[in-house]
């Protein structure tokens, strides 16, 4: 239970009214989730903040589902959480499903420090669209670390990591990626989800300016795709994400990142180019 109340980040998993999936990232001072019982969690509303335009809270007041990721970067310790959400007055009750810590595993380790102010100077629109723009291709193909979304009919949802050395997130074209899975996943939450509902949430924290790039759309796993040539990376299987739409919003809190090392475990791959994308944005 201290481990809960100390963190100043979690990633949160929700479903839209159309039933895609959103990863979500909230951030506040220590105490912003507590554990009130073993199996009931308050999310104080007003003590945390999430990028403009997350569509999280709308998200939780038409389907209660919710998957919550807690992971303290410095330390690699990560609980992952499943239950469902009421609203009471500034804060969610979390009724708890399930919950279980995760290995420290590919995980890149950073201080993460928020000052819990927000900035009224900072620009806070969000911009969306359909295809990733150039830019947003070279920060796929840049990026050490994103979250993913996932659901399952019965069981509700759920939030996970992912981290590899950049290069790790193949940009095929503006409008999918392909990702691959490390040894050690061997409980196959995620990929079990995919399997039974195809649609997934990811997002990408912009570690030097406070970015949030949030993508929903659909996935394919390639059970029996195998790398070919990369004998430090031959894995059994990868998944395809199918972009349906993304976000892009500036998160409206001072947060300092600060990065420590890479994880230890990481495959190491060769370095790919992120492929010209034609796409545009929209705000």
């Amino acid at each position: 239970m201290y481990f809960i109340s100390q963190q100043t980040m979690a990633v949160v998993s929700s479903r839209d009214a159309e039933g895609n999936v959103w990863a979500s990232m909230l951030f506040g001072s220590p105490g912003f989730l507590n554990a009130e019982t073993e199996r009931q969690l308050r999310l104080d509303h007003i003590l945390c903040f999430t990028a403009t335009g997350d569509p999280v809270w709308q998200n939780l007041k038409q389907d209660p589902e919710i998957g919550i990721l807690l992971i303290e970067l410095s330390s690699r310790r990560r609980l992952r959480i499943n239950g469902r959400v009421r609203q009471d007055s500034n804060s969610y009750l979390i009724e708890v499903d399930r919950f279980y810590p995760n290995c420290p595993k590919y995980i890149q380790t950073r201080n993460l420090t928020v000052t819990g102010n927000i900035m009224n100077t900072r620009e806070t629109n969000t911009a969306s669209g359909e295809r990733l723009t150039p830019e947003q291709c070279k920060q796929l193909s840049r990026a050490d670390t994103f979250f993913v979304a996932s659901a399952h009919p019965k069981a509700g949802c759920d939030a996970s990591h992912r981290g590899g050395h950049p290069g790790f997130i193949e940009v095929l074209n503006a409008q999918r990626l392909r990702i691959p899975e490390y040894a050690g996943n061997g409980m196959f939450n995620t990929l079990g989800n995919f399997e039974s509902y195809p649609y997934a949430g990811l997002v990408f924290p912009d570690f030097e300016n406070n970015r949030i790039l949030q993508l929903t759309g659909q996935v394919e796993v390639l059970w029996h795709e195998y790398a070919k040539g990369e004998k430090e990376f031959s894995q059994p299987y990868y998944w395809e994400f199918k972009l349906e739409s993304w976000q892009e919003s500036v998160i409206p809190i001072e947060l300092k990142w600060e990065f420590l090392e890479y994880s230890p475990f990481l495959p190491m791959i060769p370095m790919r180019q992120p492929v010209a994308a034609g796409g545009t944005g929209k705000s």
